[in-house]
């Protein structure tokens, strides 16, 4: 069982255990994950059970455990320096598609617990500084050109370009690829992997001790 699952079940009393997976899916606590259709989504009571079965335990699923009043705390609070002690707003992914750091940082915006300057700064310029990328995250001379437009209304992302070209259009996807990010160590596995691939410098990077803002 990996570590994570275990500390959901002991963290409201279950046994770390097959059964005790299934008294917390009984019980509503546990959700199990299913893809089908184009479509990942949760299932719980007795289809959960009879899944987890099926799959003879192995099988994906979420516990209720991120509450929002901690996300809340952990997103807006700032030192004595003025600065935010969490530097960047993410998601965990996960084993399915939540990538919901816009809309739920456009909520903050709108409840005025970030500004819009504020929600951009934690959501590109940090956290492309965490990983090196100190050309993206910001409009200043040699930055690649990626852009992201928000309907400030609805809090989601309308149009997108990654380098000058279009992969979002009126809210739907219309680009595919990616690029790999690689450090000096793997620049050969990114070359063998014939695919479009960037080497980061990661002493330069946030990550490291010594960093200059």
């Amino acid at each position: 069982m990996a570590d994570v699952a275990r500390n959901c079940l002991r963290l409201r009393g279950y046994m770390p255990s097959a059964d005790g997976i299934r008294e917390a899916i009984r019980e509503g606590y546990a959700s199990a994950i299913v893809e089908g259709n184009d479509e990942v989504k949760y299932i719980r009571g007795e289809e959960a059970l009879g899944l987890f079965d099926r799959l003879k335990t192995d099988c994906p699923l979420s516990f209720p455990v991120n509450l929002p009043s901690t996300a809340f705390r952990l997103t807006t609070a700032k030192g004595r320096d003025n600065r935010f002690i969490v530097d960047a707003i993410a998601t965990d992914g996960g084993s399915h598609p939540r990538n919901v750091a816009i809309q739920t940082t456009m909520a903050l915006v709108n409840l005025g617990a970030l500004s819009p300057l504020e929600a951009a700064t934690k959501l590109s310029w940090n956290p492309a500084k965490m990983v090196g990328l100190l050309q993206k995250g910001h409009f200043s001379s040699g930055a690649d050109a990626d852009v992201t437009l928000i309907d400030p209304d609805r809090g989601i992302a309308t149009m997108s370009l990654v380098r000058g070209q279009m992969i979002m259009k009126n809210g739907q996807a219309v680009g595919t690829g990616g690029t790999l990010i690689v450090t000096p160590d793997g620049e050969q596995s990114g070359r063998n992997s014939g695919l479009p691939y960037e080497v980061v410098d990661l002493t330069k990077s946030k990550l490291y001790a010594g960093y200059e803002r």
